[in-house]
C-alpha cells in the first residue's frame, strides 16, 4: 500500500547491450521507468537517470472505482470496479480515509469520510460506511480514495531523456518536482491531468504542487500541439470544479520548445508564478515536425504561457524573449485573436 514511503535512489534506466547477433543495439529501455498507484505515502525517487521510454517516466495517481448504490439512513456506500476491461478500483478504504466522488458529467462533487473498512460482498462489489453532507448518492458517480493517491510523492535531481511521451505525469497533490533536468520529452515535461475518459481507469487532481528550480529543453516533438506544451496543467472536462488548486512554478529555466506555449494552466485555483526565465521556441526540423511549424523562428514574438480559467494568479519575476509582444494570454484572447 506504499505506507512506508517507497525510496529510488541512485538508480539509471536505460537500454542494455547489444543482443547477440543484431544489427542494431537496442533502442528503448521500459514502458514507464517508474508508476506509482494508489500509494498511502507518495514515491520518492532522487539522483537518478531515465532515458529512452516509449511512454513515462513517472506516473503518479490513483484508480477510480464506480458506486453502484447509497443508503443514505445507514450509510452504506456500494461499489464497484471503475474500468472493467482492465478491473481497476480504488486502494480498499480504511476507517477514518477521506474520499471524492463525482461525476465529470455534470460537474457534481461531494466528499466522504469512511467510518469504516471496506468490505467485498459476493457479488464482486465493495461495500463501506460513509458520512457525508449530502442526503443522497446518485448511482454512477465516480469514488476516489483520497487517502491512497500517491500523495506527497517527490521527483528531485533527475535526468529524464529521450522518450516518446511525458517526463512525470502527475494526478497526485502534495508534490515536489525539483532540480531535474527534462530533454528531449516527445510530449509534455510534466503533465498534471487526471485522464479519466482515457479508458486506463485513472485519476487525481493536484493541489500544493511545486515545481521549481527545473530545466525544461526540446520538449514537445511529438505532435508540437498545445496538449505536448513543456508543462500543462489541463482540467479532464470542462468543468470548473475539477480544479487544481495551489500550483508553484518558480524559478524554473524553460529552453527552445516545439509547442506553441512553454506553460498552459487550465482550470486552476491559485497559481504561484515567480522566477522563471522562458526561452525562444525551437527552430522547426522539417523532418520530424509538422510542415509550417513555428514559422516565427528566431523572431519568437508570440506568448509563452496560456492560462484558460485561472484565478488568485500571482505572476512576478518572470523572463521572456526581448521579441515577445505579450508574454501571457488568455484562452478568451487567444480565440478573439
Amino acid at each position: 500500500d506504499g505506507a512506508g514511503n517507497t525510496r529510488v535512489e541512485r538508480m539509471l534506466i536505460t537500454p542494455g547491450p547489444m543482443p547477440p547477433d543484431a544489427d542494431c543495439p537496442r533502442l528503448v529501455s521500459t514502458c514507464d521507468a517508474t508508476h506509482s498507484a494508489n500509494t498511502r505515502r507518495g514515491i520518492s525517487v532522487r539522483d537518478s537517470w531515465f532515458e529512452k521510454m516509449t511512454d513515462d517516466a513517472a506516473n503518479i495517481h490513483s484508480y477510480f472505482a464506480r458506486a453502484v448504490g447509497y443508503d443514505a439512513q445507514s450509510g452504506m456506500l456500494r461499489y464497484t470496479y471503475g474500468e472493467e476491461r482492465y478491473q481497476t478500483c480504488c486502494a480498499p478504504f480504511r476507517k477514518g480515509d477521506e474520499g471524492w466522488c463525482f461525476r465529470p458529467e455534470t460537474g457534481e462533487k461531494l466528499r466522504f469520510t469512511a467510518l469504516s473498512d471496506t468490505a467485498a460482498e459476493e457479488d464482486g462489489c465493495f461495500c463501506i460506511h460513509i458520512r457525508m453532507a449530502s442526503a443522497g448518492l446518485p448511482d454512477g458517480m465516480l469514488i476516489q480514495n483520497k487517502s491512497a493517491s500517491g500523495d506527497g510523492f517527490c521527483y528531485e535531481n533527475c535526468l529524464i531523456d529521450n522518450n516518446r511521451s511525458r517526463g512525470i505525469l502527475v494526478k497526485a497533490s502534495h508534490g515536489r518536482i525539483r532540480g531535474c533536468t527534462f530533454r528531449h520529452n516527445g510530449m509534455s515535461a510534466v503533465l498534471v491531468k487526471p485522464e479519466i475518459p482515457d479508458g486506463w481507469g485513472e485519476c487525481g487532481f493536484a493541489e500544493d504542487l511545486v515545481i521549481e528550480n527545473n530545466r525544461i529543453e526540446e520538449c514537445g516533438f511529438f505532435t508540437g500541439s498545445e496538449l505536448h506544451s513543456a508543462v500543462n496543467i489541463q482540467a479532464d472536462v470542462p468543468h470548473t470544479w475539477m480544479c487544481h488548486r495551489n500550483i508553484q512554478i518558480c524559478n524554473n529555466s524553460f529552453g527552445p520548445r516545439y509547442t506553441a506555449y512553454a506553460l498552459f494552466a487550465d482550470h486552476v485555483e491559485g497559481l504561484n508564478l515567480a522566477g522563471n526565465c522562458f526561452e525562444a521556441r525551437a527552430a522547426r526540423h522539417e523532418e520530424l515536425y509538422p510542415q509550417g511549424f513555428n514559422t516565427l523562428w528566431p523572431d519568437d514574438t508570440e506568448p509563452a504561457v496560456l492560462l484558460s480559467d485561472v484565478t488568485d494568479l500571482q505572476e512576478s519575476g518572470n523572463s521572456f524573449p526581448p521579441s515577445v509582444r505579450r508574454p501571457m494570454v488568455s484562452r478568451k484572447e487567444e480565440k478573439s485573436s
